[in-house]
Parts: C-alpha cells; structure tokens; sequence
C-alpha cells in the first residue's frame, strides 16, 4: 500500500497532475487529537497491521506537493446511495459505523469537484 500510493505521487508530481482524491482506512483518523483510532484499545487487533500500512500511505500522500483529501470509511458494505451520511475532518462522525460504497463513491465525486476539503482527512459514516 504504502509503496503503491509513493507511486502513484511520484507519478502525478512527474505529470503535473495535481488533485488526488482517495479513500483510506478509518484507523488513520483521530481518536483524540495526540491519538489515532488505531493506537486505541478499543481498535481491532485484527485490522491494525492494515490500517498502520494505511497510515504510511496517508504519510506519503501528506508529505507531497499534491492537492489530496482522504476519505476515511469504516465499514463499506454494497449499498445504494442516499446521500444522507455524515462527515468530519480528522475524525469519524460520533458513532459512525458503516457508509455504503455507493455514498461513498459520491463522496469521491462530489470532492473531486469542489475541493471542499483538500489537504485533510475525511471521516464518513451514517
């Protein structure tokens, strides 16, 4: 992952292209503001190992010159859109637990046109 998104920077800086929107695990998000979710107890064991290749992911994507947003999900089950979910910069919506992939890809969408939030991390949840 982390390797992957040093790539893809690296190549966008090179072909001066300039937004990158992507999505990326809801463990690089806050917990408080000196902790990461996934630094919590509360986090699953089961899911840390991914989300720390996430977070050096989100490091790369941090350190470039790139106009980024991450959009940060907890779980993404199939789902239709219905454009009623909830969002928070840095941090998950208080007691977000799921978003469906297609609000999601909305979300994209809708961020890659407006810019509302470049140079943070996005929670997303209903």
């Amino acid at each position: 992952l982390e390797a992957g998104m040093v790539n893809i920077v690296e190549a966008m800086e090179a072909a001066s292209v300039e937004r990158l929107v992507a999505v990326g695990a809801d463990g690089i998000l806050q917990a408080t503001p000196a902790r990461l979710r996934l630094e919590t107890q509360e986090f699953p064991d089961t899911m840390r190992a991914l989300a720390n290749a996430h977070y050096r992911a989100f490091e790369a994507v941090r350190s470039s010159s790139l106009a980024w947003t991450l959009v940060c999900p907890p779980l993404m089950p199939d789902g239709q859109v219905t454009n009623h979910y909830r969002t928070a910069t840095d941090y998950l919506p208080d007691g977000g637990q799921s978003i469906s992939v297609g609000d999601i890809a909305t979300f994209v969408y809708r961020e890659l046109v407006s810019n509302d939030h470049v140079g943070e991390r996005v929670g997303i949840a209903y």
